[in-house]
């Protein structure tokens, strides 16, 4: 795991580049190649939006107060981001540290409106994971979802591992020691998923079946 060497010569190229280098006070650098589990947090919006979030900051706060964790945040670059991004080759990258999305354990993500939407299908992208969770391979990060819109996950529920269904603060610990716990042990994918279901509010989406008629919702069925 490694910092982003070249992100320096892109950051000119942006009309804002304060978005992406973090420093805010209260922030936290944390080492995460000493951290035992590592999480980024995720708003798909742009830094002008999603910092004050309250519900990130929360979560970004319990983490990082925990021995053995670290947790960074990211958020929806701007068309001339992305574009730069593509254009040098660049993964999306935390602002805190500057890693890889890809490097981290868990990435996880707000759904505060449907609106961020396309937003979220980019931030994977740019990530260099699959977008679909079933074709991830066991290296890649957790993707997991959260937030108001998780409420109602079925329309991106294709794209995430795991979903809480609920408050994250009650089982964002939880969730992190499943993850680093499995990892340790040498569980599978599949295997650490069928922990995270065990977790009260955790929804797997691979794990059940959506029936439609017409375009309404009909049930969702378990598969296991």
């Amino acid at each position: 795991m490694s910092k982003i060497p070249n992100i320096d010569q892109v950051l000119p190229l942006v009309k804002k580049p304060g978005r992406y280098i973090g420093g805010e006070l209260n922030s936290v650098c944390c080492d995460l190649s000493s951290a035992e589990c590592s999480i980024v947090l995720v708003f798909p919006d742009l830094y002008e939006i999603g910092m004050s979030h309250q519900g990130l900051q929360i979560l970004y706060h319990i983490i990082n107060q925990q021995t053995g964790l670290a947790a960074d945040r990211c958020y929806a670059p701007d068309v001339d981001m992305e574009e730069q991004l593509r254009l040098n080759n660049l993964p999306l990258f935390s602002i805190e540290q500057r890693h890889a999305l890809s490097d981290f354990d868990i990435i996880g993500i707000t759904l505060p409106y449907e609106l961020c939407y396309t937003n979220i299908l980019t931030i994977i992208d740019l990530s260099g994971i699959s977008l679909r969770a079933e074709q991830r391979q066991k290296s890649d990060p957790f993707v997991i979802a959260g937030g108001s819109c998780a409420l109602n996950p079925e329309p991106v529920a294709d794209f995430f591992d795991a979903v809480v269904l609920g408050d994250g603060e009650e089982v964002v610990l939880e969730i992190i020691e499943t993850v680093r716990t499995g990892k340790a042990q040498g569980h599978s994918r599949i295997e650490i998923l069928h922990m995270l279901a065990k977790i009260d509010g955790v929804y797997v989406p691979q794990f059940f079946e959506p029936r439609y008629k017409g375009q309404e919702l009909v049930e969702v069925t378990p598969l296991v």
